[in-house]
């Protein structure tokens, strides 16, 4: 687990010890060089002096501008191709890089406009209405009371500074009734990093050839609350590389598509579903298919567990987002709890964990929660689910709404 402050993380991750300030002519000497590297090739670079600064003695306290995190960001890049990171490093590795590339976004004025304003600085990149209202927003969301840590990082706890929460998150597609299996991230804030609640969404393409295979995408923002409900406000992009054969190459290709962000997303999900059941909960959502179509669809969240409580980092890869149908959510669940077994996990979220210990988690247990993830994400309106409408409609009228919604486009069927 990632602890002390970002030059520490960092040092760790290169060396495997943490760092000694005012003793630290190696570390130096490796960002001076690549910092020169920057310079020659005529790349956006910080002052050896800021270096310098960085790692005074007595010093502990994480540079903070944009710029730094971008060159520090780059930094880890650099020693990454150059293979001077140990394999053992790798995990923490892949969360700083997460990290500091919420510092690569874009475009990158109007976000570094939102963060700005999310750290209460004075926004200037952005027209004053869009300046104004994204204001408004976060600090209507920042005087909001609701414990963000009991909801969705709920075996954490507020003491937990440091922590990420995973959820599975399940909406239908608009291919013909299949469904989508998605990978959500929360993060807390990070001290000098990011202030608010952020979040990052990860989405493959199916396994079968009439799942679009070849498309995988992302998403990035951050979490604000208002008296009835959690906003996760972010932007979505395409990165061009199959992540299951060659993760390395789209690893290289994502920070350009987060330079090329295709459409927004918007999830919400109300306080009272997840008092309801915190490990399993229903939401809504607007966000983008794979033709980069806007979508509406209502979604699952399926709580896997916290890092510091599974005692593990989970990736994407680890999960394997996809396309599936109904029929296989029940099996995809027990493969998934299966990985994160294998991968040394302690303690899964609380719904998994209930049901997983339970003798009959092989047969009826995964497939009684596939069963509650596909009724929660029907998008039939509720008065239609009710007796009384029922009772108007004979079997034969009867609507069911299973795909995303969708604009009906002059130029689609």
């Amino acid at each position: 687990m990632l602890t002390g402050n970002i030059l520490e993380e960092i040092h760790r991750v290169r060396y495997g010890k943490s760092i000694e300030f005012g003793n630290h002519t190696e570390f130096f000497k490796e960002l001076g060089a690549y910092q020169r590297s920057l310079e020659r090739t005529g790349k956006p670079s910080v002052s050896l002096p800021a270096i310098r600064s960085w790692l005074a003695a007595g010093r502990r306290t994480s540079p903070k501008r944009a710029d730094a995190m971008r060159f520090l960001h780059g930094y880890l890049e650099w020693i990454r191709s150059k293979g001077l990171v140990k394999s053992l490093a790798n995990p923490e590795l892949e969360t700083l890089e997460r990290l500091l590339s919420r510092f690569e976004r874009a475009p990158r004025e109007a976000v570094q406009t939102l963060r700005n304003l999310a750290f209460g600085d004075q926004a200037e990149a952005l027209e004053p209405v869009v300046a104004r209202t994204l204001h408004s927003l976060i600090a209507a969301s920042n005087k909001n009371t609701r414990p963000v840590s009991n909801d969705l990082f709920h075996d954490s706890g507020a003491w937990q500074e440091k922590d990420h929460s995973y959820f599975l998150l399940y909406r239908y597609s608009t291919n013909n009734g299949a469904i989508l299996k998605s990978f959500l991230v929360c993060q807390k804030p990070e001290k000098n990093i990011m202030s608010n609640y952020g979040f990052n969404q990860f989405i493959w393409g199916g396994r079968q050839p009439e799942f679009r295979q070849h498309i995988y995408r992302e998403c990035e923002g951050i979490i604000m609350s208002f008296p009835r409900a959690y906003y996760f406000l972010g932007y979505n992009y395409m990165v061009p590389a199959d992540k299951r054969r060659d993760p390395e190459l789209y690893r290289k290709l994502r920070p350009e598509a987060k330079e090329n962000p295709n459409g927004m997303v918007l999830i919400a999900a109300e306080y009272d579903d997840i008092n309801l059941r915190p490990g399993l909960f229903g939401g809504i959502t607007m966000t983008l298919a794979a033709a980069s179509q806007p979508i509406v669809a209502r979604v699952a969240f399926v709580h896997l567990g916290t890092r510091s409580r599974l005692g593990v980092e989970v990736r994407d890869e680890d999960v394997e987002p996809t396309e599936l149908y109904a029929k296989d959510v029940a099996p995809d669940l027990r493969n998934v709890v299966e990985r994160l077994k294998a991968k040394g996990s302690k303690r899964l979220g609380l719904e998994l964990a209930q049901r997983t210990v339970r003798s009959n988690w092989l047969r009826k247990g995964s497939t009684s929660l596939a069963r509650d993830i596909v009724r929660i994400i029907d998008n039939t309106p509720k008065w239609e689910r009710t007796s009384k409408a029922r009772e108007r409609h004979s079997s034969a009228n009867r609507t069911e709404s299973w795909g995303a919604l969708e604009i009906f486009g002059h130029l689609r069927d």
